[in-house]
């Protein structure tokens, strides 16, 4: 396989917060930016710390390693050995600001880039020093591997600059045993490398505004692994220009086989590399950019896309394998490679994969168009890479709701929420398709979530195991997530072969195969007591022994993949029968519905009204009836009140009395016959009885045509309601019996007997 040198570079975006870690390291007010890992596992973590005046502690372990800042913010650069154990730790700093943005590791030597604002900058605060010749001067440190000492021929006492008059930063660096090659921005007209550090050769193309830092150009620097000095082979003294008449940025470098890969951002189209500085055509404006130029001239390559190829905007990190250049962006429009097809962006920013064919630039056969991308409906980044031929692992943040991956065939997608307002992401993808690797977290992606803000800022490989720090603050409040350890912190996460769930592959009832993929699944209808086999097939990817159990519906259970089970003549209906598998640690399941027909005589049924519900006496009372049978047999209904029947589907009565009445209503269907009672209310005093009062002459003899005129009960005499006919007749009501009665007559008509 060709030697190729994966490095994993970082630029800082947020000031976040993260809680993490497997196996890990934490030290308080310490952001770590950058991770490399060596041949042997050993991890080199470099970030930046507050001053103490006590010092600070960075062994995670029972030790202490205690160091002071020499100012505000100083560099510190660490080794946690590869079974977890704390190496050593090395510092860089002077009287201001030094902040560490790169790390990489080639054979005994640790290389860190970034960049300083302080007079009087030295390692672990001895040695030899320096001070700034511009606003920020980019820097390269040279630390054995061994312990962290300065490597004193390196530049001076282990330091070179690449700097300049103005502010000028280096972001990147890569090394492979015959260079280190460190890309970086500038807004210098005369920077230099060493001792031409302000008398160089390398000018920005564009006139800057003093008070502006952005408008800036790409410098690319190789440098000598021993001594630091410019290459003068690498385009004559050591420095390349990458530019356009736009602000430009570069962010990424890794090296392969004699290539070396560059990316960042730039936003004019005539953005190019050397003699073509603010002469290229990249076609568009405001887009990343990924370029190979040969790592020992600085040429530009131009089988790679004419030396530069059309990224995702935002480029962040780039890494190499033995056949794919990758890089990261966090891209607020929609990511395509080159001239490509899209893919759209969700929110206010989508962190972006884009995997690039080392032969020629073009979009290789990756997620989606050569990208994968992930985010939501509002800011979401990618923050780092690093690659081996096997696996692509990405880290970043992401501020949305919820997580969607494009491009990716993650199955399922992992149903992350937002935990802290911006949680820490890695994703773990196969090298070759951008397919999720199950080995890893939920298929290939871990959320790093606490109750406040985290994002995973710097990652790295060794074999299959995956190597990040970051930083954060919080609790973390998931069960299911990585545990945190401090605000800073550095975490291994070795792959983890998954407990894969069982496999239901099929299922016959009575040998009838059972459609699973359906969502209804219905056996063939089953005879009361009748033995039913039932047979199931599952498999197990890893090979677990696997139990079965069924149940049945009607209280009775069974185990095993091949079973029976007889339903009695009570069990007539539908019953839902569940199968389970289980594999020791994860159990699936599948439904069948097995329904029984009823084969005998069906009992009627009769629905009831009454007009009206509550009825007076002397009142009709209405009565109807619905009746019906489910063998469809001919029906005879009838009614009975205060014992009289009456036939048919409705009927009436009239009752004398009050009080509740019970009605019954039957139907037959000539084997069995239902009989439901219902109760009517019934309201009013009940019956009257009917008098007659006649006038009679004193034989006895009636006194025709004097009727009945008034009628007084009791001593009152009051009024009576009274209905008087022809034969002076009158009714009273019954609970006026027993009273004293008066009876007036009326006179007959003038003329009458």
């Amino acid at each position: 396989m060709p030697a190729y040198t994966p490095c994993f570079v970082v630029l800082l975006l947020l000031a976040a917060a993260l809680p993490a870690a497997d196996t890990g390291f934490a030290t308080p007010n310490y952001r770590l930016e950058a991770i490399a890992v060596d041949g042997d596992g050993n991890r080199y973590l470099a970030g930046s710390f507050s001053s103490a005046s006590a010092g600070r502690d960075f062994d995670p372990g029972p030790g202490s390693d205690l160091h002071s800042g020499a100012g505000n913010t100083d560099v510190a650069v660490t080794r946690i050995d590869a079974d977890g154990s704390y190496g050593w730790t090395a510092t860089f700093g002077g009287s201001s600001n030094e902040f560490a943005t790169g790390i990489c590791v080639a054979g005994d030597t640790v290389y860190v880039c970034g960049y300083s604002r302080s007079d009087h900058v030295q390692i672990d605060q001895s040695g030899p020093s320096q001070s700034n010749i511009g606003e920020e001067d980019g820097f390269v440190l040279a630390l054995a591997r061994a312990d962290g000492g300065a490597v004193s021929g390196f530049g001076t006492g282990g330091m070179q600059r690449v700097a300049g008059s103005a502010a000028d930063q280096c972001q990147a660096i890569a090394a492979d045993g015959t260079r280190v090659v460190v890309i970086g921005e500038f807004l210098s007209t005369d920077l230099g490398i060493g001792a031409a550090a302000g008398d160089g050769p390398l000018a920005i193309i564009n006139d800057p505004d003093d008070d502006d830092l952005n408008d800036r150009d790409v410098f690319i620097a190789s440098l000598d692994p021993g001594t630091g000095a410019g290459l003068s082979a690498f385009d004559g003294d050591g420095l390349l220009l990458a530019a356009s008449h736009g602000n430009d940025y570069g962010i990424g470098v890794a090296l392969a086989d004699g290539v070396a890969y560059l990316g960042g951002t730039t936003w004019a189209s005539d953005f190019g590399i050397g003699a073509n500085a603010g002469d290229g055509d990249l076609g568009a404006d405001g887009t990343g950019y990924c370029a190979a130029i040969d790592a020992a001239s600085g040429a530009a390559l131009s089988t790679f896309a004419g030396g530069v190829q059309r990224v995702a905007l935002g480029v962040q990190a780039l890494a190499v394998n033995s056949s794919r250049v990758y890089t990261v962006s966090t891209c607020s429009t929609a990511a395509r490679i080159g001239d490509g097809p899209s893919l759209g962006n969700r929110g206010d920013s989508d962190g972006v994969v884009c995997a690039l064919a080392r032969s020629d630039g073009s979009a290789a056969a990756f997620g989606t168009h050569g990208m994968i991308t992930f985010g939501g409906g509002d800011w979401d980044h990618a923050d780092g890479i690093a690659v081996s031929d096997d696996l692509v692992a990405v880290a970043g943040s992401f501020a949305s709701a919820s997580l969607d991956i494009a491009g990716a065939a993650i199955s399922p997608e992992p149903a992350f929420s937002n935990a802290g307002g911006l949680d820490g992401l890695i994703l773990v993808l196969d090298a070759a398709t951008g397919a999720g690797e199950e080995l890893y977290g939920f298929n290939g992606a871990y959320a790093v979530q606490s109750d406040k803000k985290n994002t995973v800022q710097a990652i790295a490989l060794a074999g299959a195991t995956v190597h990040a720090s970051g930083y954060g603050t919080g609790t973390v409040n998931q069960a299911d997530v990585i545990t945190g350890l401090g605000s800073t912190w550095a975490l291994s996460l070795p792959p983890s072969p998954p407990n894969f769930a069982p496999s239901i592959d099929a299922l016959t009832v009575d040998g009838q195969p059972i459609d699973l993929s359906s969502d209804i699944r219905w056996a063939r209808d089953k005879a009361v007591g009748v033995p039913i086999t039932f047979h199931v097939e599952a498999s197990d990817r890893d090979g677990d022994a696997l139990s079965y159990h069924w149940d049945f519906a009607d209280t009775y259970t069974a185990t095993g993949a091949d079973v029976t089970h007889t339903y009695l003549a009570r069990d007539t209906g539908s019953w839902t029968v569940r199968v389970s598998v289980d594999d020791g640690t994860t159990t699936v399941a599948t439904t069948v519905d097995v329904k029984i027909p009823f084969t005998g005589n069906y009992t009627p049924w009769v629905a009831v009204s009454f007009e009206p519900e509550t009825v007076a006496t002397g009142q009709t009372l209405y009565a109807s009836a619905i009746a019906g049978d489910n063998n469809g047999d001919p029906l005879s209904v009838w009614w009975e009140f205060d014992g009289v029947r009456t036939d048919g589907l409705q009927a009436s009565h009239v009752y004398q009395t009050p009080g509740a009445k019970t009605v019954y209503v039957y139907v037959s269907d000539g084997s069995e016959t239902l009989r439901e009672a219902h109760t009517v209310t019934v309201t009013g005093s009940g019956p009257q009885r009917q008098l007659t009062f006649v006038l009679a002459d004193g034989a006895g003899a009636a006194l025709a045509d004097y009727l009945v005129e008034r009628v007084a009960l009791g001593d009152e005499g009051d009024d009576a309601s009274v209905a008087t006919d022809a034969s002076g007749s009158a009714s009273l009501p019954a609970a006026d019996r027993g009273l004293d009665q008066t009876v007036a007559f009326a006179p007959p008509p003038d003329g009458a007997g």
